[in-house]
């Protein structure tokens, strides 16, 4: 599991440099139970500490999706946008494959506390 988390980083981290996320949403997503297949959040451009819950590439997190519904808002708050390389990055994966990525400097305050209790249960389990 920790090798393919690691190559998970390693993927993002080396498929682009320069954080140019997808298309950033205009406005707030809603999203329904069963539509979010996962949530990593991890340091960037690197650090000690990435953390997945739900379904990464076909492999379970370290966290259960289950664990963290209640801490994810709906909807979903817009991107804000960023004016720095350094911090951490949150990226909401949907079972369509959208993604929503916040971060490196700046979370909507509801997308930090989503981050700060995927930090506490992993910490605690």
């Amino acid at each position: 599991m920790i090798g393919v988390l690691a190559a998970s980083v390693l993927f993002v981290a080396c498929a682009d440099s320069q954080l140019q996320p997808g298309p950033t949403p205009t406005t707030s997503r809603l999203w329904a139970t069963g539509q979010i297949q996962s949530v990593y959040a991890q340091s960037w451009p690197e650090g000690p500490l990435a953390l997945a819950a739900g379904d990464i590439d076909g492999q379970s997190g370290k966290l259960s999706l289950s664990s963290i519904l209640a801490f994810i808002p709906n909807p979903l708050p817009k991107p804000i946008p960023q004016s720095c390389t350094l911090g951490a990055m949150v990226i909401v994966t949907f079972t369509s494959g959208r993604t929503v990525q916040y971060g490196p400097c700046e979370r909507p305050p509801s997308i930090e506390n989503l981050r700060l209790e995927m930090m506490r249960l992993a910490r605690s389990g």
